[in-house]
């Protein structure tokens, strides 16, 4: 009587059952990463012999991190967005960017709150209206106008434009005089717009419009914003484009600061 040799792939033997994967990767890259929830690379379960297969790797990238919930394994972690990937080129760093430098003279604190509770910069009291507020722009075309609104605690906000800005498209400043209400805390904010003549076409489409401009904002203490408009009044933040028009984008403003 002859013997059959069993079918190894059938075989009921656990040393015969396949391996498992490791946890992969979670890279997070935006503005802000804030919230909670579980962010899981951790290695797949291996029935036998009884054992986890490695971890994965997972990473966060933003000026901000609040994020408070669960990361498995804990994250590396960086206060400066980097591409999307090590190849994208240009980087997408180089979007337009806008800060107040000093009021009075003052520079702000490391860490400003904007707020009306605790005021960042106290002017001395001898201190005459108006007074100069420097702002700094990068990745901004050279003679932009800005307009600066002081929004005081107990007053009506007011406004004031800019002088052109000076210095080149990579750095440039711009200085405003303006009038604070004394004894009171006010709230800074400043805003831009450029328009795109003849570099449209390279910018991605937004719902088959072209961008017509972009807008630049600030508020003193917070970490200014891009917003792209098109003709007809619609707006986009360039992260809530999908990575390939992100590419799009920073290829776009690339060209943009090669013709300045």
């Amino acid at each position: 009587m002859s013997k059959t040799r069993p079918d190894p792939i059938r075989s009921a033997d656990p040393i015969r059952s396949a391996g498992t994967g490791s946890g992969g990767a979670i890279r997070l890259v935006a503005p802000q990463v804030s919230g909670t929830g579980t962010l899981d690379a951790s290695g797949g379960f291996h029935c036998f012999p009884s054992a986890l297969a490695g971890p994965g790797r997972i990473r966060l990238e933003a000026f901000t991190q609040t994020f408070t919930g669960v990361s498995d394994p804990a994250p590396s972690v960086s206060a400066a967005p980097g591409p999307v990937t090590a190849a994208s080129t240009p980087a997408l760093l180089n979007a337009p960017t806008l800060t107040f430098t000093s009021v009075g003279g003052m520079a702000p604190p490391g860490t400003p709150t904007a707020s009306y509770t605790t005021a960042d910069v106290s002017l001395p009291a001898a201190t005459t209206n108006p007074v100069s507020v420097v702002l700094t722009a990068a990745n901004l075309p050279v003679g932009t106008v800005f307009t600066v609104r002081v929004i005081p605690q107990f007053a009506a906000p007011t406004s004031v434009v800019t002088g052109s800005s000076t210095g080149t498209f990579a750095t440039s400043t711009a200085t405003a005089s303006v009038s604070f209400p004394p004894g009171q805390v006010s709230v800074l904010s400043a805003v831009a717009n450029f328009t795109l003549p003849q570099l449209a076409s390279r910018f991605p489409l937004m719902d088959g419009e072209e961008v017509d401009r972009i807008a630049v904002a600030a508020t003193y203490g917070e970490l200014s914003t891009v917003t792209l408009v098109t003709k007809s009044g619609k707006e986009l933040h360039p992260d809530q484009l999908p990575v390939s028009d992100q590419l799009k984008l920073a290829a776009a403003l690339g060209t943009l600061s090669e013709r300045r």
